[in-house]
């Protein structure tokens, strides 16, 4: 670890897959910026470093803005905090300087002596109509230490429409599911564009912990309002009752000896705004298409009645 008025070093051994604590002995420092810088000269050569702030911990100051995403125009309502060790507003003796950077770093605002009425400061600032867009960020600095506020800039929008999705098995001889799908403006009016279905069995098993599901079924069509998809459990989803068991891990606290579980998704796109809305819900299937309940006493009684359901 460098600094202006220090330099401590450590030698250590971390084994592979392993981690290690370091503790390094520094001076008592009042303030400013040190350099932590990792080497790596066996097995792995590497090289790392990052900067670590040094203060005497009397007091922090905390940024403060009243929302976290912007559009272009709109105002910027912030505050500056500082407390001491207790949380109570800190007497500050030192100047603060505020400075407001954005997405591309540029300083479009600073503030110079920035007075504290009780450990807090209010302002504001005004985001242009054709910002740059991005991460902006709020940084104050008082006697080499720095405090940042992050904030996004971006054109977003509510969405237009809404999007609603229901899913259920249909009992019949050709075993069946039914996906039932609606598009509305939220004045009621339909909306006219193209869909996409995906289905994902979430519980087959994945080769890497980090790794997406799959999806099982990808399917595009046109809505207009609403519609309804049937798929067919064999051909579409690949499955089939009892056959099953080596493609999951059945469920045990399942009353239906064990289900699979998709996870289904909408995603609709307005034909004429190209706006974009999406819904899901989840899908349970049964892995076997009967199931037995039995109940009884939890000791033999004469003459007791045993219901048995299929």
């Amino acid at each position: 670890m460098r600094h202006e008025k220090m330099y401590e070093f450590e030698s250590v051994e971390v084994k592979p897959g392993t981690t290690k604590l370091i503790e390094l002995h520094a001076p008592s420092l009042d303030y400013g910026l040190a350099n932590l810088e990792v080497h790596g000269y066996r097995g792995i050569i590497s090289k790392d470093s990052a900067l670590i702030q040094i203060r005497s911990e009397e007091y922090w100051v905390i940024i403060q803005t009243n929302k976290f995403k912007y559009k272009p125009g709109e105002l910027v309502q912030f505050r500056l905090i500082c407390i001491d060790q207790l949380t109570r507003p800190s007497k500050l003796n030192q100047n603060i300087t505020v400075k407001i950077f954005d997405g591309q770093h540029n300083t479009l605002k600073s503030l110079s002596d920035v007075e504290l009425v009780q450990g807090v400061y209010k302002g504001e600032f005004q985001i242009s109509k054709n910002p740059v867009l991005g991460i902006w960020k709020i940084r104050a600095t008082s006697d080499s230490i720095f405090t940042d506020k992050n904030f996004e800039v971006d054109r977003y929008a509510l969405p237009k429409f809404n999007v609603d999705i229901k899913a259920s098995i249909i009992a019949t001889e050709k075993d069946q599911v039914q996906l039932e799908v609606s598009a509305n403006y939220f004045h009621g009016e339909p909306v006219k564009g193209n869909l996409t279905i995906i289905l994902t069995n979430t519980e087959l098993p994945s080769m890497h912990y980090y790794m997406p599901y799959v999806p099982t079924l990808t399917r595009d069509l046109e809505i207009n309002g609403s519609t309804t998809i049937i798929l067919d459990l064999k051909n579409d989803l690949k499955f089939e009752f009892g056959k099953n068991k080596d493609q999951g891990p059945l469920n045990p606290y399942s009353l239906k000896l064990g289900s699979y579980k998709f996870n289904v998704e909408a995603f609709v796109i307005d034909e004429l705004s190209e706006e974009k809305s999406w819904a899901e819900t989840k899908l349970e299937i049964p892995s076997e298409p009967y199931y037995i309940e039995l109940e009884a006493p939890d000791q033999f009684e004469s003459d007791a009645i045993i219901k048995i359901k299929v």
